[in-house]
């Protein structure tokens, strides 16, 4: 929503698609992503733990399963096609791995990974 702090956009995103409520959020970076040559986004990587219930909005979420940070990294490396471009590099970013991601900000928060 136009006007709305990174912060909030994160939980409200956590909310309406995965259920996740009144979660507090660790600021990781704030990123600068070129998709084109004046297609240019700034955003922010959070980190949150939840142990609360997970409900996935069906309509925004096909499926969705908990797995391993070394099953995250071989899929990327053996199956990039199953991430969004985006997905892809910041993943790539929290492994220490080369990315197209500009970090404008890194924060103190640990990547936790």
């Amino acid at each position: 929503m136009e006007g709305e702090e990174y912060a909030d956009a994160a939980k409200r995103g956590l909310n309406e698609e995965l259920g996740v409520e009144n979660t507090a959020l660790t600021p990781l970076a704030e990123i600068k992503m070129s998709y084109a040559l004046t297609d240019n986004h700034f955003s922010m990587i959070y980190s949150c733990m939840s142990s609360g219930k997970v409900e996935l909005d069906k309509e925004e979420i096909e499926s969705a399963e908990f797995v391993s940070v070394a099953t995250i990294k071989a899929l990327l490396s053996k199956s990039p096609e199953k991430f969004s471009s985006w997905a892809a590099e910041i993943y790539k970013w929290l492994f220490g791995e080369t990315t197209q991601i500009e970090v404008v900000r890194e924060f103190s928060g640990k990547k936790g990974i």
